[in-house]
């Protein structure tokens, strides 16, 4: 068994549209769905194939008024279809490839005691993958 090696959020980057963002922290959830094909004959057990794949995450950031995420670049208003990279990994090159990512919503909170965030949620559209392993 190989010696485990593991990475410190630190080690990450997210890179839209050929912008490194300050993010303090990202989400990617790769999902595939499944259709239930029991029959008769499947002896009490269910059984399934497989269906569309899908993945959807968000990103975490302190609002920077010297360069909102809202402009353009990396233009994160929702609404909007970005080319987006998660990275694990930067030094190593290990990352979520998500070509088409598209911003389905952007809360931002404002508080009288701390920082104002702004969040940026997505929704992959078509392919993407995971890139360096």
């Amino acid at each position: 068994m190989a010696t485990p090696t593991f990475n410190h959020g630190m080690d990450g980057r997210v890179v839209a549209d050929n912008t490194t963002l300050n993010v303090e922290e990202w989400t990617f959830t790769a999902t595939t769905a499944t259709e239930d094909v029991t029959h008769m004959e499947s002896e009490k057990h269910e059984e399934v194939i497989k269906a569309l794949r899908s993945g959807e995450g968000s990103l975490k950031m302190t609002w920077d008024a010297a360069n909102p995420a809202l402009s353009d670049p990396p233009d994160l208003n929702d609404g909007s279809e970005i080319a987006m990279k998660l990275y694990i990994d930067k030094a190593a090159g290990v990352y979520w490839n998500i070509p088409k990512a598209f911003i389905t919503s952007t809360p931002m909170t404002a508080n009288v005691a701390t920082k104002i965030t702004f969040e940026a949620n997505f929704k992959a559209n078509g392919t993407f993958s995971m890139v360096g392993i």
